[in-house]
């Protein structure tokens, strides 16, 4: 992962052949516009001593995803189709859709530390789901399709379809 000069506003991914050839040097000089492909990009500068946002850019998911990226779902087709047609869905229905099946990886998304309750029997059902929809960490993501009946954790890394998504609070 690299960036075009000291401070921008986008990474990049570029392969080892390609670093070499940017890091060479040569008699004359070579002026590249543009290489790699991008991965990420700054939302916005920090403030007062805080990190600043990155997104994942729609170009580099699909590579990112196969990096290892953990900010991944993996929806079922009929949820990524709801997601594509109404461009976002709610964190509680995310949620539900996770408990039925429709969605993993949303453990990857949550702080790992839980909440306690104060009734001494454990915390009811819905004082679970909102603690769980609390726990969630807004930020980038990669959605992936869903393979039917198959084990993710056995298939390939490249997915068959991947998407940049952004967690937000609401």
């Amino acid at each position: 992962v690299c960036c075009r000069g000291g401070r921008d506003k986008r990474l990049y991914c570029i392969s080892d052949g390609a670093a070499r050839v940017l890091l060479s040097q040569s008699r004359m000089a070579v002026r590249v516009v543009c290489a790699g492909v991008r991965v990420f990009e700054r939302l916005h500068e920090s403030r007062d001593g805080a990190p600043s946002a990155w997104r994942a850019c729609q170009e580099g998911v699909p590579l990112l995803v196969q990096l290892g990226l953990r900010r991944r779902l993996d929806m079922s087709l009929g949820l990524l189709t709801q997601l594509l047609q109404h461009r976002s869905i709610d964190r509680a229905a995310l949620l539900a859709a996770a408990a039925a099946g429709d969605v993993h990886g949303i453990d990857a998304l949550g702080r790992t530390a839980s909440v306690s309750s104060n009734v001494a029997d454990g915390p009811s059902a819905e004082e679970e789901a909102q603690q769980k929809e609390a726990s969630l960490l807004s930020g980038s993501l990669a959605i992936t399709l869903l393979r039917d009946g198959q084990n993710t954790e056995t298939l390939p890394d490249e997915p068959v379809l991947a998407l940049a998504a952004l967690l937000t609070p609401r």
